[in-house]
């Protein structure tokens, strides 16, 4: 659930022109002839209560990263669109309005694409929709795609009370979407849940708000698998530059502060959802 969009600081420069490379295209291996990136392709669901600023921002930050994307609506992806994309990305917005949209052969759609081997990034809205039980407003939601066996719980009304949005702080947890990211970090807030994983779950937390009297050590990021795909949920917003131009979004983040890029951390993400293999949560 969100409704805007903003910037960081700057585009991230990474070891390899992006993780996902062995090495930036038109340059030469240690070894070798200059290898071309492979090709990694992201759908971006846009459709019915998306939040534009984050779907522009998430584009500016595929590019930065040579990461191909494409917009999909919930019509393409009953018609097949997600064959042959790498990774879906469901952007913050509003779930209702999402599940409405894609209906059962949607959300059938999308279950297909992860249980053979699809990634999924769901941010904000995007992960309340495939948490398997949500609250929102203390008023118990169920969404019915279920990719997560998790309790998704918002807005967090001493973080932002809803629709206010800010910037907490959350601590990284050991996983190899955080390794070597600066600890703690600051990310923009703008109504995510904080997460319970449920019993036996085998859900991975990946970072936990970090600020006294927020919701401290409540997960904010969480990772699992859903048959041979693996899955990121994330409540916060990395696909914000706050205070820079570089996500393409200006404006009415331009008060906000964040010392460093949060590009990086989607970089990584995206390299864990392409690996072989899942992080065990089980899936039907």
């Amino acid at each position: 659930m969100n409704s805007r969009s903003h910037p960081s600081c700057v585009p991230v420069s990474l070891a390899a022109g992006l993780l996902l490379c062995a090495a930036p295209a038109g340059t030469a291996a240690a070894d070798g002839p200059a290898t071309p990136p492979p090709a990694v392709s992201v759908a971006i669901f846009v459709d019915e209560g998306v939040w534009e600023d984050g779907v522009v921002a998430f584009e500016h930050a595929w590019g930065a990263l040579g990461v191909s994307s494409a917009r999909v609506t919930a019509g393409d992806i009953r018609g097949g669109a997600l064959i042959g994309a790498d990774i879906l990305l469901v952007p913050g917005g509003w779930a209702s309005d999402y599940a409405a949209v894609l209906g059962d052969d949607g959300f059938d759609a999308i279950r297909a694409f992860v249980v053979g081997g699809g990634g999924y990034l769901g941010v904000c809205a995007g992960a309340y929709l495939a948490s398997s039980r949500v609250r929102w407003s203390g008023r118990p939601i169920r969404y019915g795609l279920d990719l997560v066996e998790v309790l998704a719980a918002g807005p967090i009304e001493t973080i932002a009370p809803w629709p206010e949005y800010a910037m907490t702080q959350v601590q990284y947890e050991p996983h190899a979407i955080t390794q070597g990211l600066p600890n703690p970090s600051s990310l923009l807030y703008y109504g995510g849940a904080r997460f319970r994983p449920l019993p036996l779950a085998g859900v991975e937390v990946v970072a936990v708000y970090a600020d006294p009297g927020s919701a401290p050590t409540a997960p904010a990021m969480v990772a699992g698998s859903y048959g041979d795909g693996r899955i990121f949920l994330t409540a916060l917003h990395a696909e914000i530059e706050e205070g820079s131009p570089a996500d393409g979004v200006t404006g009415w983040d331009d008060d906000l502060v964040d010392p460093e890029s949060d590009w990086p951390l989607l970089a990584q993400a995206l390299e864990w959802l392409l690996e072989a293999g899942g992080a065990g949560v089980s899936g039907s």
